[in-house]
């Protein structure tokens, strides 16, 4: 993790009980451009692995993810003011749906993803898959 080039803290308020969440400290511009090109590198290493290393490594985050669910639930429902039964009943698990998702897409894809053009479209598909950043 990445300190913040400058200390701007912004203090979380729960909105159910209007009490106070631990401070977070807000990025800078400077920030947000290191961000940006770390992405950007990231990009063109992510962009090399097989298809079956980046199912290996989107199972690997599912699994923390569901390791992490209960905290997940926890925190939604601090920062949202959520009742704790709806954060654990629909909103963490959401996010690993999304994940899920992008492991049954990728999956489906199968060679499709392995060296296609990224704007080329595929004879029967019944969609595009691009891998390129976006707005990055």
């Amino acid at each position: 993790m990445h300190r913040s080039s400058q200390v701007h803290d912004s203090t979380v308020i729960n909105p159910a009980n209007e009490e106070l969440i631990p401070t977070i400290s807000l990025g800078s511009v400077a920030d947000v451009d290191r961000a940006v090109a770390a992405a950007q590198r990231a990009f063109e290493s992510y962009s090399e692995p097989s298809l079956e290393e980046r199912l290996g490594l989107l199972r690997r985050i599912i699994e923390v993810y569901q390791s992490k669910m209960g905290e997940m639930a926890e925190t939604i429902s601090i920062e949202m003011g959520s009742p704790i039964s709806l954060s654990r009943k629909a909103q963490a698990p959401a996010g690993l749906a999304h994940l899920a998702e992008i492991v049954k897409v990728l999956r489906n894809s199968g060679s499709r993803a392995q060296g296609f053009d990224a704007h080329a479209k595929r004879d029967s598909s019944p969609m595009e898959l691009a891998q390129e950043p976006d707005r990055v």
